[in-house]
């Protein structure tokens, strides 16, 4: 009499079903881990772009240098408010609160973000605002860069507000 063996045991069933679930257990992690990198990344890099912007807000005179005198338009090179490193001109503060606001966000290498920028002294209890500028349109979510400069022969800080849809 010959013997007859079995195809499917309840063994290698049951350790189908554990393997299967564990794979979809993994997937699911995987998913939910490179969504969360995906998000660091992503705010890591309006943080760096933040710190640059406001880097060269308050570190440079822009280019030419004598940029506010003229026309705020896209054939400037660059912006910048400083006199010299972290000291301010008032000049150029108020050309850049005027300046059209989608010019700026070009020079500024600005696309899916939204600035505001904020010039006050005794920045600590009460704030004295000297100069603010900027808007937020769509945005849900900001990264917040202060910086301390000098204007006028005191400091202030600067501060800017980027705003982004992520």
């Amino acid at each position: 009499m010959a013997d007859k063996g079995i195809v499917f045991s309840l063994d290698m069933v049951f350790s189908l079903l554990v393997f299967t679930g564990l794979l979809i257990v993994l997937v699911w992690l995987w998913g939910v881990a490179r969504s969360d990198i995906h998000d660091y990344v992503f705010r890591a890099e309006r943080r760096e772009k933040a710190l640059r912007t406001s880097e060269l807000l308050i570190s440079s005179p822009g280019s030419p240098v004598y940029w506010h005198l003229f026309n705020v338009t896209s054939d400037l090179k660059s912006l910048g408010l400083a006199h010299e490193d972290h000291v301010l001109d008032a000049d150029k503060i108020e050309a850049f609160c005027e300046a059209n606001y989608s010019v700026v966000k070009i020079l500024l290498g600005l696309t899916r973000e939204d600035i505001n920028f904020t010039v006050s002294r005794d920045y600590g209890s009460s704030p004295e605002v000297l100069f603010s500028c900027g808007t937020f349109i769509n945005t849900t979510e900001s990264v917040v860069v202060r910086r301390v400069a000098f204007l006028n022969g005191s400091d202030v800080e600067a501060k800017l507000v980027m705003g982004y849809e992520p």
